[in-house]
């Protein structure tokens, strides 16, 4: 069996933190790198674990492996295997590090190992290694301009979209209307439609759009409604996991939704909750531009980004990890099943965090990052930011705002469905002196300034 290496090191003057939301985003990597999707089957095994198959046609092949598990540190590293069912190629593994320098720059690393029964020269011409190089060369450059604040508007300039001149027209069309109503994302939207790579079209969320755009949320989440009304955009209700965050179950409309899903990649029931995993999400009209199916990344951390750490440890292995976690609430627990443990960082105080065979244990905080394993077998340890729903557009925000009220009036649950309240505010005016007010102008003048004060507070409302 042959084994080949290459490693390809660069010095950049952007920091770490800055380069790894670009870096480790390894599905938009991908495509800009002109690798095809692939199509991946979850297999549920008896010990409630999950077997991943990938299948996809590379280099004249038809390939099917063992997705592994990916692991990473946030910031840090990243590092995926694949094990094929081929006799010629039988393992591929990505491995991604980025160290702070001294100069406050990084170094950064990407490693790719092949192992196969072929001789060198064979593989390299097989992988095109060569070009291969050349191409990761010019992307991570891009990324490192993009995050030294350069005036790119994205991190990687991915193949040109081909979208038809008649399309782009109607788009551009109907986008100048739509800004000539007052919704001001309207023309972003049009441009990030018909350009942006396919990557960026999944699942879009108005609030990090908003980001993109410098616009405010409400913003974008109305111009994304209004779009949905004008053949731009479809709307997507998501039943999303509480683990992996995944939408497992997906409707076009609110009253198609399901109580509760199962999740295949975490093997695990959940149920429905319209203000915690209802979340509405949105992807282009197949007219303006219709998306690939399968996936580019499933490893790719910048899809699971609350997961700050996932790291393997075999049984009674211990490790310090160089992972920076923010003050707030986290959890512990593995991929495999087991139980979860909610923690708090605080002054940068992380607690000693131990796997068992039960759940998981909390030890003296550190300033350091100590994990432990002391079961029986080896389990993959995630510790993920509670926070992570604060892009979320749920199902409760977005029916109760009155821009869909006015656009999807349809929008109804199934007669019988409940749904939870999470939060309510409640309002009480008066107006002083209302008693004289009728006794000195009359019930009928009265009556006139009390339902031009409900339209004072309906407006402010």
């Amino acid at each position: 069996m042959q084994v080949v290496e290459r490693v390809w090191e660069w010095h950049f003057a952007a920091a770490a933190d800055d380069l790894w939301p670009l870096l480790a985003d390894t599905a938009r990597f991908n495509e800009a790198m002109g690798m095809p999707r692939y199509a991946v089957t979850d297999i549920p095994l008896p010990d409630g674990s999950v077997h991943r198959v990938g299948t996809s046609r590379r280099m004249g092949l038809n390939l099917t492996w063992d997705e592994g598990v990916p692991q990473w540190i946030a910031g840090r590293r990243f590092f995926h295997e694949r094990l094929l069912h081929s006799r010629l190629i039988r393992r591929l593994a990505t491995t991604i590090e980025l160290d702070p320098a001294a100069d406050g720059g990084t170094d950064v690393s990407y490693r790719l190992t092949i192992e196969a029964s072929l001789p060198t020269a064979a593989l390299m011409r097989l992988f095109g290694l060569k070009s291969f190089g050349q191409s990761l060369d010019k992307l991570f450059r891009e990324a490192a301009a993009f995050a030294e604040a350069s005036e790119r508007d994205r991190a990687f300039a991915a193949p040109p979209a081909a979208v038809p001149q008649p399309v782009r027209q109607r788009v551009t069309a109907v986008a100048q209307g739509m800004a000539a109503r007052g919704l001001h994302a309207a023309e972003p939207l049009a441009a990030h439609l018909l350009d942006a790579p396919e990557s960026d079209l999944e699942r879009m969320r108005p609030r990090t759009l908003a980001r993109r755009w410098q616009v405010t949320s409400r913003a974008a989440i109305e111009t994304c409604l209004a779009a949905v009304r004008e053949g731009l955009l479809t709307l997507r209700w998501d039943l999303v996991c509480p683990q992996c965050r995944g939408a497992k179950v997906t409707a076009a409309t609110l009253d198609q939704l399901p109580q509760g899903a199962h999740c295949p990649s975490c093997n695990i029931d959940y149920d429905r909750d319209f203000t915690r995993n209802v979340e509405a999400t949105f992807e282009p009209a197949a007219s303006v531009r219709e998306l690939g199916i399968g996936t580019y990344c499933l490893a790719s951390p910048l899809a699971s980004d609350h997961i700050k750490i996932q790291h393997r440890l075999e049984p009674g292995e211990s490790a310090v990890l160089p992972a920076h976690l923010a003050d707030g609430q986290y959890r512990v627990r593995s991929v495999e099943p087991g139980e979860s443990t909610d923690f708090f960082v605080e002054g940068g105080a992380v607690p000693q965090l131990t796997l068992t065979d039960g759940a998981p244990q909390l030890g003296e905080p550190e300033d350091r990052v100590f994990v432990h394993n002391t079961g029986t077998t080896r389990r993959t340890l995630v510790v993920e930011d509670r926070r992570w729903a604060q892009d979320a557009l749920t199902a409760h925000e977005a029916t109760t705002m009155q821009a869909f009220r006015d656009l999807f009036a349809d929008q109804v649950l199934r007669p019988g469905d409940q749904v939870a309240i999470g939060k309510i505010a409640l309002l009480f005016t008066d107006i002083k002196g209302s008693t004289d007010l009728y006794n000195r102008v009359g019930d009928a003048r009265a009556y006139a300034l009390v339902r031009e004060h409900y339209a004072v507070l309906t407006r402010a409302v």
